[in-house]
C-alpha cells in the first residue's frame, strides 16, 4: 500500500478496509515481497469505521529498548473542530529524549508528561503564530528547544506535531508539523543564542500597567534590525511591527495597545541575534 516511504514523508488519508483484521508490515525499500519484512503489526480486530486513525514511525531498528514500531492514534482528526481553529496533537518519537513538556513562554504547560511513543490529545486553538518550548517532564525551567509554530494559514485543519531524531546524534532532534493532505514541514527553531541580551540593556516599558499607550525604551551598544511583537497569556501572537535598523544609544518609541482586553501580555524584542521581552498589563 506504500512504496519507498522517506524519513519525515508523510501520506494523505488514505482508505484501509474496515471490520476485517489484517497485518501491517514494513519492509526495507528494496524489498520484493513481504518475506522481507522488519516490521509486522497485527490488527487483530480490524479498523473501526467511525474512526480516523494517525500512524507514526519511530525507534530504532534492532534497538532492546526503544525498538522500531508503528504507532497508532486511534483518535486522530482529519479537521478542526473549529472552523478558525487549528486541532493540533504532539507525538514524541524522539528516541534518545527524555518524557517531556511542551509548554508556552512564561511555563504555562499544554502537552504534559509525553513519553516516547505517545500521542497528546489534541488541543484546539485560534489559527494564530505560536511560541513553544519542549523541556524535561519535571523541569520547566530547562527550555531544551523553542520553535515557531505557525498556524495562521490552517484555520479549520487538524495536525500532528512530531519530534523526531536525536538530542546527541544524527539525524538531529527536530520538531515537524503533519497535516492530513500529508504537508509535512520542520518547526523553525528560536536560536538557543541570545546575544541580544549583552547588547540590549535597561528594557523598560511605561506606564504598566496601561490603557492606551506603551511607550518602550531601552540602550543599545551597537546598531541592530530590531522588530517588535505581542503576546497574550496563551502564547499568541496578536501584534508585531517593526523598528528597522536601530542606532547605538538610547531609544525610546511608543506602540499603541489600545484595542487589547485587559489582561497581562508580553512584549517581545526581536533581531537576528535573539529575543528580550517584558511583561505588560493592560486594564479597562
Amino acid at each position: 500500500i506504500l512504496e519507498n516511504f522517506n524519513y519525515h514523508d508523510a501520506t494523505g488519508v488514505a482508505l484501509l478496509p474496515a471490520g476485517e483484521p489484517f497485518d501491517l508490515a514494513v519492509a526495507p525499500g528494496n524489498s520484493t515481497s513481504v518475506n522481507d519484512a522488519i516490521y509486522n503489526l497485527p490488527v487483530t480486530n480490524g479498523l473501526d469505521r467511525s474512526k480516523f486513525y494517525v500512524i507514526m514511525a519511530a525507534g530504532v531498528v534492532g534497538s532492546p529498548t526503544k525498538p522500531f514500531q508503528l504507532f497508532i492514534n486511534e483518535n486522530g482528526r482529519f479537521r478542526a473542530t473549529s472552523a478558525g481553529n487549528t486541532d493540533l496533537a504532539v507525538f514524541h518519537g524522539a528516541p534518545d529524549a527524555p518524557d517531556v513538556d511542551v509548554t508556552l513562554p512564561g511555563g504555562i504547560v499544554i502537552y504534559d508528561n509525553i513519553t516516547f511513543g505517545e500521542f497528546t490529545n489534541y488541543l484546539s486553538v485560534p489559527a494564530a503564530q505560536y511560541t513553544i518550548q519542549i523541556t524535561p517532564a519535571n523541569d520547566n525551567t530547562t527550555v531544551v528547544k523553542t520553535y515557531i509554530a505557525d498556524a495562521s494559514t490552517f484555520a479549520g485543519e487538524a495536525a500532528t506535531l512530531y519530534a523526531s531524531g536525536y538530542l546527541t546524534d544524527q539525524p538531529k532532534f527536530e520538531v515537524w508539523a503533519v497535516f492530513a493532505d500529508g504537508t509535512t514541514f520542520p518547526l523553525p527553531e528560536v536560536s538557543a543564542t541570545n546575544e541580544l541580551t549583552s547588547k540590549l540593556e535597561s528594557l523598560q516599558l511605561s506606564p504598566n500597567p496601561t490603557s492606551d499607550d506603551l511607550n518602550i525604551q531601552f540602550e543599545l551598544k551597537e546598531a541592530e534590525a530590531l522588530r517588535y511583537g505581542v503576546r497574550d497569556n496563551l502564547g499568541q501572537l496578536i501584534l508585531e511591527g517593526d523598528f528597522g535598523t536601530v542606532q547605538n544609544g538610547a531609544f525610546a518609541q511608543k506602540i499603541q495597545v489600545g484595542n487589547l482586553n485587559s489582561g497581562v501580555y508580553q512584549l517581545e524584542i526581536r533581531s537576528d541575534a535573539g529575543v528580550q521581552s517584558r511583561k505588560f498589563v493592560v486594564v479597562r
